[in-house]
């Protein structure tokens, strides 16, 4: 249990995550943790190496005589692009939620109760305690709190639509006042 020191839980609230809650959540995470996977981070870095190829068009004209393999990789690379900014979000958070609705404990409603040094996750079959320490980084956005690390449980999300305003507040302040430098409001 939490130690003898910690008193009172900050924030204690109940939670029950959708499949989509958790991949938004987890896909808030990893875009902010690493911006090339943001998807118009990475439909940029495909329509600046289309222009490359459109680029190039003129010198490859002289030197081979056509313009088709050029102008093919431009339509491809854009076509690419298109892809990767509209499409694949769509199916990355349909995977994220798939990996999430397989795991029948993680669909469980779970009590979260915040402490100075450590938080417990409760639900009909577990507990959980991590140490803040574990956790490297917090984002927070105006329908998640997500914390990320830890060993036994690597992502911690809070529904904010779940907590009343007051808990609201106490949990961002709390996760706020922890992690410092490490915290994002996004």
């Amino acid at each position: 249990m939490h130690g003898f020191y910690e008193g009172e839980a900050a924030v204690t609230a109940e939670f029950t995550l959708s499949p989509e809650d958790y991949a938004k959540a987890r896909l808030l995470a990893e875009r902010q943790l690493k911006p090339v996977t943001r998807p118009w981070v990475r439909a940029g870095m495909l329509i600046t190496a289309s222009l490359l190829f459109l680029a190039i068009l003129p010198y490859y004209s002289t030197r081979y005589g056509n313009i088709w393999l050029p102008l093919a990789l431009f339509l491809l690379f854009l076509a690419s692009a298109v892809w990767a900014g509209l499409r694949l979000p769509k199916l990355e958070e349909a995977g994220l939620a798939r990996e999430y609705a397989t795991d029948r404990l993680l669909l469980l409603k779970a009590t979260v109760s915040l402490y100075r040094d450590t938080f417990t996750v409760v639900n009909k079959y577990q507990t959980f305690e991590e140490n803040w320490v574990e956790y490297t980084r917090c984002f927070e956005n105006r329908d998640y709190i997500v914390a990320v690390g830890g060993k036994n449980y690597p992502l911690l999300v809070m529904k904010k639509d779940q907590m009343t305003q007051e808990q609201r507040e106490k949990a961002s302040r709390c996760v706020e006042n922890y992690f410092a430098g490490r915290y994002k409001k996004v």
